[in-house]
């Protein structure tokens, strides 16, 4: 794994994501109740991008058919998604959104 910067804290706002491309790999983070997740972008039913999912506590919802993904897991929580999604450690240094990926 490396570790790199991502991004800036003020790329994604409080209750929002942002899909970044990280050594070619889309990832979607997301800025949720303080805390920070990120996970892979696409979901493993028909490939929706996560980063435009519903955002609910700590879950999304894929924007194509309603499956939903834990945040701090990848673990999907309903169909129709069909397996878990990869997560990444994200923090923060200063104002860097740091990655191992």
């Amino acid at each position: 794994m490396t570790t790199q910067r991502i991004g800036s804290v003020s790329d994604v706002p409080e209750g929002k994501s942002k899909l970044y491309k990280v050594n070619g790999q889309p990832i979607a983070v997301f800025h949720v109740n303080s805390k920070w997740f990120a996970i892979h972008d696409i979901c493993t039913h028909r490939g929706g991008l996560l980063h435009d999912g519903y955002i609910e506590g700590e879950t999304v919802m894929c924007p194509l058919h309603a499956g939903t993904f834990d945040l701090k897991t990848g673990q999907n929580l309903s169909p129709p998604a069909a397996s878990p999604v990869k997560t990444y450690k994200i923090w923060v240094e200063g104002n860097d959104l740091m990655l191992d990926g």
